[in-house]
């Protein structure tokens, strides 16, 4: 098998955690200058952008997963990646379904910039992003394998939000 360097963990501007700079086609850029072959864009719940970094990728010789980051009902974090646009629309989907209705604060949390492919302002994400989904671990696994996905435990070890601070153990 051949070697590939990836990052699979990747927070745009729709992500309140993340810098304005971090645009769809400022992060495939610096992907690219940096020599990865893999990346992939996972927002906080969300995946507004995934769709624009698809489209910035595509004369940079560089796969873009389409992915999320989502938080469990235990507060624990976890990657989420696809091989097509279309399973990740369909999570998206189940994961809103699964998100509380709360509205951001932006002065508060950050704001939640939604971009185009040129990495034009199309809108900002009004919804609280930075929360836990009612679902919990075992159900977001069961999900993930239903629509034939990848599921990747974040930050495995951190002191908060890890699947080995908020649950003890690896399941």
């Amino acid at each position: 098998m051949r070697n590939f360097a990836a990052d699979l963990h990747i927070h745009s501007l729709l992500s309140p955690c993340a810098a304005v700079e971090m645009t769809p086609r400022n992060i495939v850029w610096h992907a690219a200058a940096k020599k990865l072959d893999v990346i992939a864009i996972t927002d906080h719940n969300a995946c507004d952008n995934v769709a624009a970094a698809l489209v910035a990728a595509q004369d940079a010789g560089i796969t873009v997963l389409p992915g999320m980051e989502v938080e469990t009902r235990e507060e624990a974090h976890f990657i989420v990646l696809f091989d097509k646009m279309r399973q990740l629309k369909e999570w998206e989907r189940f994961v809103a379904a699964h998100r509380p209705l709360l509205k951001n604060n932006d002065e508060k949390f950050g704001a939640q910039f939604i971009v185009d492919a040129e990495d034009n302002f199309a809108g900002i994400k009004e919804e609280l992003l930075l929360c836990s989904l009612t679902i919990n671990a075992a159900q977001l696994s069961a999900k993930v394998r239903e629509l034939e996905g990848l599921l990747i435990a974040s930050h495995v070890d951190r002191p908060a939000y890890s699947i080995i601070s908020q649950l003890g153990f690896i399941p």
